[in-house]
């Protein structure tokens, strides 16, 4: 009895743990309902730790709502971008390749920002797609 216990409560501790770790990139992740608010004002995906030390990562864009193209890029843990800006429209399928002046390595945290294509005065657009942090 007392094993069956201290097994859940051993159970229980590693999924608190696990539950704390940061996301962590494997393969294509999809993001859905992104806001793109107006006047090209910015938005970002969570962070991730890369897993490889590839400079780059994969995006594909599969939906737009409200507007024609996103403006996307990579960025570090502090959202400070790494990379140029890449224009996507439905069915875009990029590569967006870190500067080199500003690489990111293996277990380093990778996001991605964006921004509406279109000068919005109000209305916000909305973007879904699926992203690789590599």
């Amino acid at each position: 009895m007392k094993i069956k216990m201290n097994l859940k409560v051993l159970g229980i501790a590693s999924f608190v743990f696990l539950a704390a770790i940061p996301a962590v990139s494997a393969g294509f992740q999809p993001y859905v309902g992104y806001s793109l608010p107006p006047l090209k004002k910015n938005n970002y995906t969570n962070t991730h730790i890369k897993v490889t030390g590839n400079q780059y990562i994969e995006n594909k864009v599969t939906n737009l709502q409200n507007t024609g193209s996103v403006t996307m890029w990579a960025t570090n843990d502090q959202k400070t971008p790494v990379s140029a800006d890449y224009d996507f429209k439905v069915g875009s399928h990029n590569n967006i390749t870190f500067n080199n002046n500003t690489p990111l390595y293996q277990g380093q945290g990778v996001a991605m920002g964006m921004q509406n294509g279109s000068w919005y005065w109000q209305e916000y657009a909305f973007v879904a797609g699926e992203v690789d942090f590599k």
